[in-house]
């Protein structure tokens, strides 16, 4: 039997694992001793239970939390760290107030990517803070406007063209691979944009990669248990591939309109270029095409918000143009005409809509740890090196901000008299790094669809139904049932 073999074998895996908690696991967290006064409240549970319940149930583990402690800022020990979770719009304000927050270190807690030499985690804060400034540099408007505006229409009309004018797809893959398209044209180079065979080997490995949800990932990322050889072994293909294209672009001379270009031009070493085209990309599948799945199924639900972009379109295309939107030329021909600008400052309709969605859709949690010194959120004790978790869904769905939260609105009012009341593109000293290009590529993709079918909601027997609610319990937002988009021709033509 080889290794990779036993450790595939659950009880072989648990029982090893269960071996290192018990020579690693204590109760107690150091960071706490000798700090009883205004903690927050203890959620009491064994140190293995709470990271387990958070990963494969967040939504309801924090319902519990918030029942079991009777406090809406609590906390639960993951071995010898402690994390504090937030609720509340007091600890809400004081969370994103605060200034010795640091983002990077509190993924590390809760992202599970196994990081590799070079890779996309293994990176110090100075090229981590290098890694952003590359993501904003690709995100100035003369690279969006002449590069990859006229990509992104193009790449999207071609790939939603392969579905057919009708017939039915699977929106958590035949939309989610369109978004994972747009994130790899973005974000890595035109020699992975040719060649479709790698483009779709990459999505499989970016898929293994992703979050997990067996024990010894969740608790032991580094331990060497099946899956997490599994997605290591993935991780390395992805690194192999990139780094055999960056191999042959040094050696060739040619440049390229892309972002490894700009890196080589920076000068950056393997970390930074990994990281941006490793860590980015996962970060924004795993972010805005989960997003684009539930903007495309709940657009499908709304033919009102479909007309009105329909609407908002045609009427940008003439004034921005001068010409008609034609039912007889390709899509892809009449979008490019529109500037950036039209796009970004001109569709408020689209803003309404892309807004509505991360505020309803949006599975995420805000994960920070205290770089110190200690401090005070509403009257509760934040010690240094302890790690929060602020729950979007703490705003998002609440009632009394949003009635009905559950419903699709996109003209919902978003009110000004509560802090922090949208978290969409993230808040406080942290916002989203790549939201300017998310935000595009959702609107493009809404407006493409809009425009191109007449899409309602089926299950696997083709029968209408009710678009199911995300689960928020998962750390993705799949959907609590399967369910499928079928759809006829629009008025447009792909």
């Amino acid at each position: 039997m080889s290794i990779l073999t036993a450790l595939q074998d659950p009880a072989i895996s648990i029982s090893l694992i269960l071996v290192f908690s018990g020579l690693l696991s204590y109760r107690w967290s150091g960071s706490l001793r000798g700090k009883t006064k205004n903690l927050p409240a203890d959620l009491g549970w064994a140190s293995l239970t709470p990271i387990l319940e958070y990963v494969n149930r967040r939504e309801d583990f924090i319902r519990d939390g918030l029942q079991r402690t009777k406090e809406s800022i609590w906390r639960f020990s993951f071995m010898s760290k402690t994390v504090i979770v937030l609720t509340g719009h007091a600890a809400r304000e004081g969370f994103y107030k605060a200034r010795s927050l640091d983002v990077k270190e509190g993924t590390f807690l809760l992202a599970f990517v196994p990081p590799i030499p070079g890779g996309a985690v293994d990176v110090s804060p100075a090229d981590h803070s290098t890694i952003l400034r590359r993501a904003l540099a690709i995100q100035q408007p003369d690279n969006m406007q002449k590069v990859l505006l006229p990509q992104w229409i193009e790449d999207s009309c071609r790939l939603m063209r392969e579905w057919g004018t009708s017939g039915r797809i699977d929106p958590c893959d035949e939309v989610y691979e369109v978004f994972f398209y747009l994130i790899l044209r973005t974000l890595t180079c035109v020699e992975v944009m040719e060649d479709r065979e790698t483009c779709e080997k990459l999505k499989k490995l970016y898929d293994e990669m992703a979050f997990p949800t067996n024990v010894e990932g969740i608790y032991f990322s580094w331990f060497p248990g099946y899956n997490n050889v599994k997605r290591l072994l993935s991780t390395k293909r992805v690194y192999d591939i990139y780094s055999k294209v960056i191999k042959e672009r040094k050696a060739s001379g040619v440049r390229k309109d892309d972002a490894l270009q700009l890196l080589l031009d920076n000068g950056d070493d393997r970390t930074i270029t990994m990281g941006l085209m490793m860590g980015m990309v996962m970060a924004g599948s795993n972010s805005v095409g989960r997003i684009g799945i539930w903007l495309v199924s709940f657009l499908t639900t709304s033919s009102e918000w479909r007309q009105k972009i329909v609407t908002e379109i045609k009427d940008l295309i003439e004034s921005s143009t001068g010409d008609s939107l034609s039912p007889k030329i390709p899509l892809a021909k009449q979008l490019t005409k529109l500037s950036l600008d039209d796009w970004e400052n001109k569709t408020p309709v689209l803003d309404l809509v892309v807004a509505e969605m991360l505020r309803l859709a949006q599975p995420h949690a805000a994960v920070r740890r205290n770089l110190g010194p200690d401090f005070y959120i509403d009257g509760k004790l934040i010690p240094e090196k302890s790690y929060l978790v602020y729950p979007f869904s703490d705003i998002h769905h609440n009632s009394e901000v949003y009635p009905d939260p559950l419903e699709f609105r996109p003209g919902r009012e978003i009110p000004s008299n509560v802090p922090y009341a949208h978290l969409g593109w993230g808040a406080g000293k942290n916002p989203c790094t790549g939201r300017r290009l998310a935000k595009m590529q959702l609107k493009i993709i809404a407006t493409i669809f809009s425009l191109a079918y007449d899409p309602s909601i089926v299950n696997a027997e083709s029968s209408p139904m009710k678009l199911p609610n995300p689960d928020f319990n998962s750390v993705i937002g799949k959907p609590k049932e399967e369910f499928f988009i079928k759809y006829q021709p629009g008025e447009f033509t792909l």
